[in-house]
């Protein structure tokens, strides 16, 4: 099922005549993982930003499902069918796992009086244990980081995860771990995982890989070609 799909979108800043992203038609739907693959400068974080509804394309078209994305709470989308794991985590370092995801709940938070019982059952799916889930974020590594950020990303149940440079400064192990962990919300859990980033590394987790180049996406292979 698609559940989102991009038509000849394009993007300029305000006061720019150059625009950032050409030309972009691409759907994408539950159940598969994939790799956006560019350099820095690509195009890759202004295409984040517009399919998670922190920007606007300049032209063109973004349907969730089947309804325009400019028709739609921008704030809702995000907290109830999107999860975004962001490059630098933007986790709150004084506070703890916990906290942090708490936080992510929103309203779900305020009327579910079991919410913490959800956490540590969601922290725990990751390996992390009830010592570091009460621990301030400062003070764990960088890979316990990023399945804190993952697991944010899922408190809502969206249909959607949307993942910016997701192994970058972890080793083979930490990676593996990672990458089948994402590969496993969208195969056995039928999310859409749109994983961007600048290593090959995660193609081999990926159902269907696109490069982009000078703000335009372009098809590479699926994972059975």
């Amino acid at each position: 099922m698609t559940v989102l799909r991009l038509i000849d979108v394009k993007y300029k800043y305000e006061g720019s005549n150059r625009y950032t992203l050409k030309d972009i038609n691409i759907e994408f739907e539950l159940g598969k993982v994939y790799s956006i693959l560019g350099r820095s400068g690509s195009g890759k974080s202004t295409l984040l930003s517009i399919l998670s509804g922190l920007d606007n394309c300049t032209t063109g078209s973004i349907f969730y499902k089947d309804e325009a994305l400019s028709n739609i709470n921008k704030d809702l989308y995000r907290t109830n069918n999107l999860g975004i794991v962001f490059k630098e985590n933007n986790l709150i370092n004084n506070a703890s796992s916990l906290d942090n995801i708490i936080l992510a709940m929103g309203e779900f938070s305020r009327e579910n009086k079991h919410k913490k019982e959800i956490i540590y059952d969601l922290l725990r799916s990751f390996d992390i244990d009830e010592v570091k889930i009460k621990t301030k974020v400062d003070k764990l590594s960088d890979y316990e980081k990023k399945k804190i950020s993952i697991a944010r990303s899922l408190i809502n149940n969206p249909e959607i995860i949307i993942v910016d440079e997701p192994i970058e400064g972890l080793d083979e192990e930490e990676v593996k771990y990672i990458m089948e962990k994402l590969s496993d919300l969208a195969r056995s859990n039928n999310k859409c995982v749109i994983i961007f980033s600048s290593s090959d590394k995660i193609t081999s987790y990926s159902d269907e890989i696109w490069g982009m180049v000078n703000g335009k996406v372009i098809f590479v292979k699926e994972a059975n070609d």
